[in-house]
């Protein structure tokens, strides 16, 4: 397993910081609207 290469684990890297921040943006997004009242956007 040691011969991944620094460009992948880069590229792993980046994919899981984005989805993370994904993650991060959905939940507050999604709080944030539940304390504002916004329920008919999430259905």
């Amino acid at each position: 397993m040691n011969k991944i290469s620094k460009k992948k684990k880069i590229i792993i890297a980046i994919i899981t910081i984005a989805i993370i921040l994904c993650i991060i943006g959905i939940i507050l997004g999604f709080f944030g609207a539940l304390s504002k009242g916004y329920h008919h956007f999430y259905g």
